[in-house]
């Protein structure tokens, strides 16, 4: 993390777009080489939601960005519950 975005090791690949079911102006997606995000304005504006995670495979493990994510899902009666696949 740091003040301009990089391709990390792997590249800044998108792999998982969600639109919110229950919120059209909500969408999640997942990037390799920097983690999970959600915008509640339809894209507009983009926020981290990696707090609390643990990757002992990147130099900060505790970071809020740079995290491997590979997936991310939804669950189906419960769109506030994501469950994340990291690399």
């Amino acid at each position: 993390s740091g003040p301009r975005w990089q391709p990390g090791a792997g590249g800044m690949c998108l792999h998982t777009v969600i639109l919110d079911p229950s919120n059209p102006d909500r969408i999640y997606i997942a990037i390799s080489a920097a983690g999970a995000f959600r915008t509640d304005d339809a894209g507009k504006t983009w926020r981290p939601i990696n707090k609390g995670l643990h990757s002992q495979y990147i130099p900060e493990p505790t970071a809020e960005v740079g995290h491997c994510v590979h997936h991310v899902a939804m669950h189906r009666s419960r769109p506030t519950v994501l469950f994340m696949q990291k690399h």
